[in-house]
């Protein structure tokens, strides 16, 4: 059982003060000010499966469509060398009293995603690791409103130097007539350069 609390968060004059990087949904990661609850979660470790359930920090990839906490049940299992995640997770909590005076009421008006991830450590020994994920949001409780995500990362070493790479592929639709269509990429590197006398 993990519990992590926000300790003096971001000031806000209404409502929950934002921590998070609310790339993907409209309301995770929120904390009162002062002290709120950033991570409350109980994992539970099978012989071939960890189920894990509560509010939990998720980061896809290397971030770009999702890095936050999100309430959240997932199953994480290795199948053979490639670590799975399977979850289904609420990105938005629309009911609660924070998001609005009158809020819609019942889980149906939540924004809720489904993920899997498959991720593998030092492909063929070559010190890089490579990442997939697949997430299809509702993104919307007011209108059908849906966004599928498809991303590939690979994070290694060239020579001295440690790089970070990522593609995403964005479809959906926000109504009938208007969709969503788009890619991330990302190409990032840094290297050490020693010590520099001033």
């Amino acid at each position: 059982a993990v519990v992590q609390a926000d300790l003096l968060a971001n000031h806000s004059t209404v409502g929950p003060a934002d921590n998070g990087n609310l790339v993907f949904g409209n309301a995770t990661g929120n904390s009162y000010d002062l002290v709120g609850i950033r991570q409350a979660y109980l994992a539970v470790n099978f012989p071939h499966v960890t189920v894990i359930g509560g509010r939990y920090e998720v980061k896809l990839g290397n971030g770009l469509v999702l890095n936050d906490t999100s309430d959240l049940v997932a199953v994480t299992a290795p199948v053979g060398p490639v670590n799975l995640l399977v979850g289904y997770l609420i990105l938005g909590e629309n009911d609660s009293g924070a998001n609005g005076i009158n809020p819609p009421a019942g889980s149906t008006n939540d924004n809720k995603a489904f993920a899997v991830n498959a991720g593998l450590k030092n492909v063929a020994g070559s010190g890089w690791d490579g990442n997939l994920f697949f997430v299809s949001a509702d993104i919307s409780a007011a209108m059908e409103n849906t966004l599928t995500v498809i991303g590939l990362t690979g994070n290694g070493k060239v020579g001295p130097a440690s790089v970070a790479a990522e593609l995403d592929f964005f479809s959906g639709d926000e109504t009938s007539s208007v969709g969503y269509e788009g890619t991330n990429l990302l190409l990032a590197g840094s290297m050490p350069v020693g010590s520099v006398g001033l």
